[in-house]
């Protein structure tokens, strides 16, 4: 696909087949296209992988509380922003822009890896060359796709990880959805999972998870936080 896309003359939107399109993603793509967002980055998500550990989800917080202090609920494309996460780029690639020139530099990163085995997944190949600063990755924020949380709890992959996790890291990630129904999808699914998982919580498992919530809510010593998870 990518190496058709390549001698193409026009950009494309890849999709996996567990992404769930909202009312915003057309026009956002189209405001992509059309402001030429693509000319600054190879490969432009429409959502991405948010990592787990404190830091780097509350700068993904910091942001959200950014975008809803600016214009929530967000129903136009101009009320985005595109994020440079070349740097901090992670995981997947359930839904991304590229255009004609940014697939060829991609497509050479796939090759090399593709002759080395491949050893890595394709994600980790992008972000192996994202790191070293040959591709150059933004990220739509707030996110205009998401993932089927039904479906993204099934994979053919052969990975080793527990579906639970998968389900807990899909609930992550639809969080920062423009489209994201909180109080009637994810905390009643994450709660029941989390009792049918680990039962009732004990007093030290509650002290810590208000601790975590602390950590990700304050902002007293990051009173101006850079403008993406880099």
């Amino acid at each position: 696909l990518l190496r058709v896309a390549a001698n193409g003359g026009r950009p494309i939107h890849v999709l996996e087949d567990d992404v769930v399109v909202g009312d915003l993603t057309a026009a956002a793509v189209s405001a992509v296209i059309s402001n030429r967002v693509l000319d600054e980055f190879d490969i432009v998500f429409l959502e991405t992988y948010i990592g787990r550990d404190v830091q780097h989800l509350r700068r993904w917080r910091v942001l959200l509380e950014e975008a809803r202090a600016r214009a929530w609920p967000i129903e136009r494309a101009d009320q985005l922003q595109v994020l440079d996460i070349t740097g901090s780029y992670l995981f997947g690639t359930t839904s991304y822009l590229a255009q004609p020139s940014g697939i060829k530099r991609l497509v050479s990163v796939l090759d090399e890896e593709w002759r080395r085995g491949p050893a890595v997944p394709l994600d980790a190949a992008i972000q192996k060359a994202a790191r070293a600063r040959r591709l150059r990755i933004g990220c739509l924020f707030p996110f205009v796709t998401s993932l089927d949380l039904h479906l993204n709890s099934v994979s053919e992959a052969g990975r080793a990880e527990h579906t639970d996790d998968v389900l807990v890291q899909s609930f992550l990630r639809y969080s920062f959805y423009v489209g994201a129904d909180i109080g009637g999808v994810v905390l009643p699914a994450i709660r029941h999972l989390m009792a049918d998982r680990f039962g009732a919580p004990d007093s030290v498992a509650e002290l810590h998870a208000d601790v975590l919530q602390y950590y990700l809510r304050r902002r007293e010593r990051d009173p101006t936080p850079p403008a993406s998870p880099d």
